[in-house]
């Protein structure tokens, strides 16, 4: 159909309405994409945040058991008579003391 008297034909009606479909479509591909990369930035965040809480934790237990350690040592020390127990647990290796149930082990006393 031709344009008639100033008047649109149905023919230029449906192509404003494809064009305006289109532009919807890629207004709706573009907010798509964005709540993806946000989501992508919320997942990363998330995992960052869940490991650091994991090495924090980490580095907690193993200064709790270091603390345990040198206390269980330092009182042995003094049950064994040593004048001064901090210096006796400073000569001591932990690489080989392990905390159990809140008790050094794996450490001997020397005494046979």
């Amino acid at each position: 159909m031709s344009v008639d008297g100033g008047m649109m034909s149905g023919t230029d009606d449906t192509i404003e309405d494809v064009d305006a479909l289109r532009q919807a479509l890629n207004d709706a591909r573009s907010e798509v994409e964005a709540v993806r990369q946000e989501m992508t930035d919320v997942v990363t965040r998330q995992e960052t945040l869940q490991r650091n809480h994991e090495e924090a934790l980490a580095r907690m237990r193993e200064e709790s058991n270091r603390e345990v350690i040198v206390s269980a040592l330092r009182a042995e020390a003094i049950r064994n008579g040593a004048h001064n127990p901090d210096d006796v647990v400073r000569l001591i290796d932990l690489n080989g003391i392990e905390r159990n149930d809140g008790r050094a082990g794996g450490a001997s006393s020397g005494r046979g």
